[in-house]
């Protein structure tokens, strides 16, 4: 005949197996496995920063390139129409500027970028107008960034 316990006794220990009540801790092969996922877990999160950082400092450069251009366009519209040069080829001005100033007072971790003013006829019907072109190139990560601001001025 068949016998019940020796069934009862495979099946518990299946069961106890399966919910680890022979296993009391955890090796050190599970050990190595966990912390080998955490570590890729946490080196994808610090790329994630690092990156997050770079697109942080690209958007403030280009804010403040914005601004520098801005700030070139309304010093150019003060002045007397008649005194703006038309520049089609050559700069009107062609300056070094300060991007970012950088945390100490040295000029080493300075974001030094080149300012070029452009000054073009606008013909535009009914009245011609001087339009003014002022771009901001800087060096980020080896790579060239340009903003640029346009404007046009025209006689009063």
């Amino acid at each position: 005949m068949f016998k019940f316990t020796s069934l009862n006794k495979r099946l518990k220990g299946m069961r106890d197996f399966i919910t680890f009540k022979r296993h009391k801790g955890i090796t050190l092969i599970e050990n190595v496995i966990g912390l080998l996922i955490a570590a890729i877990v946490f080196a994808g999160f610090l790329q994630v920063c690092n990156i997050s950082s770079m697109m942080l400092q690209n958007i403030k450069f280009r804010v403040r390139a914005v601004n520098i251009a801005q700030a070139e366009l309304e010093d150019i519209k003060s002045q007397n129409y008649d005194n703006i040069i038309i520049s089609d080829y050559t700069p009107y001005k062609s300056t070094n500027v300060i991007i970012d100033g950088g945390p100490t007072s040295g000029s080493g971790d300075d974001v030094i970028g080149e300012m070029r003013t452009v000054v073009r006829n606008a013909i535009n019907p009914p009245t011609s107008g001087k339009k003014v072109f002022v771009s901001v190139s800087w060096t980020l990560f080896g790579v060239v960034k340009r903003e640029t601001a346009e404007t046009i001025i025209y006689p009063n």
